[in-house]
């Protein structure tokens, strides 16, 4: 099992990260570079002290983009550079290499996939809920969503697959009922 956070708000520091050193479990956050101590949809994101004291201590970084867009949506150029320059800027401020990405709102296809992997990712994060096998797709990893309303008994269920048909069916749903926010592959 491995611990993700996506995005970077500054919650990732004032409430996860304590409770990730108490327990000694390691995690990666998920940056979007142009947010990096400013607002994202109406949270704070973390800044650089934060981002480097959380690395201190062990915590990993990986990209998440630069500004968050829906990577099949815009100019193949443009989410190259998205997926290209977030990696570079993290591992330039860092000092260490960046291996791992996150699909923004989990969108991508067979191009954006090959991207990631041209720019020297060794893996990407997908949105699909479920566990990953020791053959899973390395550039389409799958993760468990945990919110703040899930209880213990949430919690547990998700961790052992009992959600994850309902968890991507909520998701095929929202797909079709709300274009303007898209989950999983396309194209």
């Amino acid at each position: 099992m491995v611990i993700t956070s996506h995005d970077g708000y500054v919650d990732d520091y004032l409430n996860g990260f304590p409770v990730l050193q108490e327990y000694g479990f390691p995690a990666t956050v998920f940056l979007a570079t142009g947010f990096i101590g400013g607002e994202f949809q109406g949270g704070r994101m973390l800044a650089w002290p934060e981002i480097h004291e959380m690395s201190r201590h062990g915590i990993a970084f990986g990209s998440h983009s630069i500004s968050h867009p829906f990577l099949t949506r815009v100019p193949l150029e443009v989410a190259k550079g998205e997926i290209r320059e977030s990696k570079l800027v993290l591992e330039e401020v860092l000092g260490q290499e960046v291996a791992f990405f996150c699909y923004p709102f989990g969108d991508f296809n067979g191009e954006i996939k090959a991207m990631v992997r041209e720019c020297g990712y060794l893996g990407a994060c997908t949105i699909f809920p479920g566990a990953n096998g020791p053959l899973a797709d390395m550039f389409s990893l799958k993760t468990t969503d945990i919110g703040p309303k899930d209880t213990l008994f949430d919690f547990e269920k998700k961790l052992v697959g009992a959600y994850d048909l309902i968890h991507r069916g909520l998701q095929l749903l929202a797909k079709d009922r709300f274009s303007n926010w898209y989950f999983g592959v396309k194209g």
